[in-house]
């Protein structure tokens, strides 16, 4: 058990497919539960050095109330390995840090203290506990094989219990059930009282430890050639086998067996057409305990379970539990399985999309209309003003090219008289001009 004195918040999301984050109401103090047997975490919020090497000797000087044994003293990186009847402990000092492990067959602790954080792991052959704390800050990660769950505390957090069942983070409070409603109104829970979460199915296969195993012993083999430690061999620590090894087993023995079917056919390793048709269109059972189906495109159809706030099993919480399951039936069709009713508080049934679109575009209110209509009226205003001042314009700079021909005589409109000349020089004789 740890009290954090710290709010808290999550940090770090699982490679796993569970991702479930959860806020609870109460103001109760945080209790982790665990399957496997966990000491008290001591956290400083300083720079702690349970160990120290002096730089001169090199030697270490630390007491312990029981017998020690050193199996592994390095002066470069300061690092010392001490093991006991079933514990084994390693210390590691340096200059603005101080590691501490301790190793039993079954768990491994590391502490790990900063001035400004401390970190503490705890890893059992089938769970992994991460905690982060800083003077403002903390951090819960709990990861196992099917099961991946991220916890959200703040000073007001409720007891958490991990169920032996995967997918079921139970919340338990001190408070009755009734008081659940009137705390409702906390704008955090709100946020979680109609939310549904999809997210992958956990593994299912009763052999699936037994899988790992015999992974974990190829690792060891060519052509990957892994080097065993004694030391992990002592204190019982086994390799981390990731889920992504799952992936790539069932994507060799799906190719495996479509190649196989390929070569019953005629057909050859290299006709990859041919080998991809008897992969698509298909249904296979993972490792992990689940059908797979394999659509048309290769595609690979993954089953989902359907999370919601609702009553857990006991009389006093809520935690983040399965209320659908959506898998592949026999003949291939999308099968909906429902666990249970969904509750939804002073809403209806989320729609697939809003009324009014993801943008309001399918919603045209009052205003939306009036701002439509008067746009359209200004417009086809300003078009009729547009061509009326058009029509005068053409008109007015018609007028103006007339008046610019008003002195202008037209060729046509002269006529030439042949006595008119003879008369004209008569007057200038008379008026006694010689020409």
């Amino acid at each position: 058990m740890f009290i954090s004195p710290y709010p808290v918040k999550p940090v770090f999301i699982s490679q796993y497919p569970m991702k479930i984050m959860f806020i609870s109401l109460y103001l109760v103090r945080p209790l982790f539960i665990s399957t496997y047997p966990v000491k008290p975490v001591f956290i400083s919020p300083y720079p702690v050095k349970p160990v120290f090497i002096s730089p001169n000797t090199g030697k270490l000087v630390f007491k312990s109330l029981y017998p020690k044994k050193p199996v592994f003293i390095s002066i470069s990186s300061e690092a010392y390995v001490y093991l006991y009847i079933h514990e084994a402990y390693v210390y590691i000092s340096t200059t603005r840090e101080a590691y501490v492990y301790f190793f039993t067959p079954s768990e491994a602790y590391v502490y790990i203290s900063t001035p400004s954080e401390a970190y503490v792991y705890i890893s059992t052959p089938s769970e992994a506990y991460v905690y982060l704390f800083t003077p403002s800050e903390a951090y819960v990660y709990i990861s196992t094989p099917s099961e991946a769950y991220i916890y959200l505390f703040t000073p007001s957090e409720a007891y958490v219990y991990i169920s032996s069942h995967p997918v079921k983070p139970i919340f338990i409070s001190s408070h009755p059930a009734s008081e659940f409603a009137q705390d409702r109104r906390n704008e955090s829970v709100m946020a979680f009282q109609n939310a549904l979460l999809l997210v992958g199915r956990p593994i299912t296969n009763p052999d699936y430890k037994t899988w790992e195993s015999r992974v974990r012993e190829l690792l060891y083999r060519p052509p990957i050639n892994l080097e065993k430690n004694d030391l992990d061999d002592i204190l019982g620590i086994k390799v981390n086998i990731p889920l992504f090894a799952a992936y790539l087993y069932d994507s060799v023995l799906l190719y495996a067996r479509a190649l196989h079917e390929a070569l019953l056919t005629g057909g050859t390793p290299d006709d990859g057409a041919l080998v991809f048709d008897k992969i698509k269109d298909r249904t296979f059972l993972s490792v992990q305990g689940h059908e797979v189906y394999i659509d048309h495109n290769g595609d690979a159809e993954a089953n989902f379970t359907v999370l919601a706030l609702r009553p857990a099993q006991n009389q006093f919480g809520r935690g983040l539990l399965p209320v659908g399951r959506f898998a592949r039936n026999p003949l291939n069709r999308q099968d909906v399985t429902y666990v249970a009713d969904v509750d939804i508080y002073g809403a209806n049934v989320p729609l697939d999309e809003p009324e009014c679109g993801y943008s309001g575009e399918l919603c045209l209110g009052e205003a939306s209309i009036l701002v439509y209509a008067v746009g359209g009226f200004l417009g086809g205003v300003g078009l009729v003003l547009i061509i009326v001042l058009g029509v005068l314009y053409r008109n007015w700079r018609y007028e103006q090219e007339l008046a610019s021909l008003i002195w202008k005589i037209d060729t046509r409109e002269i006529h030439l008289q042949p006595d008119a000349a003879i008369s004209a020089l008569s007057m200038i004789s008379n008026n006694g001009v010689s020409v």
